[in-house]
């Protein structure tokens, strides 16, 4: 007895013939275009794999002349920035315009900021998208408090760093690299970085375009 379920919707029209040779032929063919089913859904399989796994390697923005052009706002570098510093301490933002781009900030300090016995004598918060010490002694002077830390604004520039800069803890050592940027949006919003380390107080923090990410 010859079975056709590996023909499942083929229906024979007037005047077309059949043939089979024998039933173990029609089941090698049936087994063949199995096999070629198979074989056609695994190469589907790795196709869309490397296609998702290109897609997240890709930058978020995409290059127009010299600016980065992100969903509803371009994004101007000003100058490449590079860092190693210690992360004195992090805070995750949801609301405001800014963490539309970015959704953290990290306080860095870097050289005596970074050093343990130092940072043991002084407590570092955030908020409102700025950081705060403060000590009942001032470890060092002052002024290095100010100019070798800072609040930096963090945008991602691929889904890679994004997950980096998610996993990165309060107190890591990190080596940044980037652009720090300017951002105009649709509406003439505007977001500009800090060029200097020595500056204070509002528009002192440094808006970074970052590109890579890792610890040390």
């Amino acid at each position: 007895m010859i079975s056709i379920s590996c023909r499942k919707g083929l229906k024979p029209r007037p005047g077309h013939i059949f043939s089979f040779t024998t039933n173990v032929n029609y089941q090698r063919n049936c087994e063949s275009g199995a096999q070629l089913s198979k074989l056609l859904f695994i190469g589907i399989a790795v196709i869309l794999g490397i296609c998702y796994w290109s897609g997240t390697s890709d930058s978020i923005a995409t290059v127009r002349g010299s600016e980065y052009v992100y969903p509803g706002y371009d994004i101007t570098p000003l100058e490449p920035f590079s860092i190693e510093a210690r992360v004195l301490s992090r805070k995750n933002y949801s609301t405001g315009r800014e963490s539309d781009l970015s959704t953290t900030d990290f306080a860095l300090g870097w050289e005596e900021m970074s050093q343990p016995d130092v940072l043991a004598k002084i407590d570092i918060s955030q908020r409102g998208r700025a950081y705060y010490w403060h000590t009942d002694e001032l470890p060092v002077s002052r002024r290095t408090i100010e100019t070798k830390s800072a609040n930096m604004h963090m945008i991602a520039a691929s889904p890679q760093v994004q997950r980096a800069l998610d996993s990165i803890k309060q107190g890591a050592m990190i080596a940044l690299k980037g652009q720090l940027v300017e951002i105009r949006g649709d509406d003439n919003w505007r977001w500009r970085s800090s060029l200097t380390r020595n500056d204070t107080g509002a528009g002192a923090c440094e808006v970074v375009w970052v590109e890579s990410l890792r610890l040390i």
